[in-house]
């Protein structure tokens, strides 16, 4: 908290021969409600995925704010090439994929309050790693963006490479 504190002197043409009178002091406290805080995180599993088998995605917007977080947007870049499973979010909506982003509205979150997004895709190469990244986004001013985007990458490998990566450890 803040204090604020000033004087103001009123009073009329002429002499005022007592000292004091029109005088008007002011002392008021300023309370910060805190900032305002929208955050995104993901998890994707397994981790490594194997070619060919679903990859899940959760992803997880709070509102770490003192206040309820309003209009909130989730926008989802997908990894490229992929297409996602059904999305199912715990609540507002989301909407089918255009080109590699889908975007959901989430509605508002009252303080300390979470909404969950899920889906999965289904990776086609080996051999690569897919990323996929999260930003979350609401009307009020954030005043710690630091934690409004979120990426999870995953190595996706050949059923090959799998056996040869665990085999020799099952093996001694």
């Amino acid at each position: 908290a803040a204090l604020l504190a000033g004087a103001v002197d009123l009073g009329a043409p002429g002499p005022d021969t007592t000292f004091g009178n029109g005088r008007l002091d002011v002392l008021a406290s300023l309370q910060s409600l805190g900032d305002n805080d929208v955050s995104v995180t993901q998890t994707a599993a397994p981790d490594p995925v194997i070619v060919g088998r679903p990859l899940n995605y959760t992803i997880t917007v709070a509102n770490n704010g003192p206040m309820a977080a309003s209009a909130i947007t989730l926008t989802n870049s997908l990894p490229s090439g992929a297409v996602p499973g059904p999305v199912v979010s715990s609540q507002g909506s989301c909407g089918a994929p255009v080109g590699s982003a889908i975007t959901c509205t989430l509605g508002s979150l009252p303080q300390n309050a979470a909404a969950t997004v899920t889906f999965s895709i289904t990776p086609t190469t080996s051999g690569i790693t897919v990323t996929n990244t999260s930003v979350v986004s609401a009307t009020e001013t954030d005043f710690n963006i630091s934690n409004n985007v979120s990426a999870a990458s995953t190595p996706v490998l050949s059923e090959a490479s799998l056996f040869n990566l665990y085999l020799p450890f099952i093996m001694k």
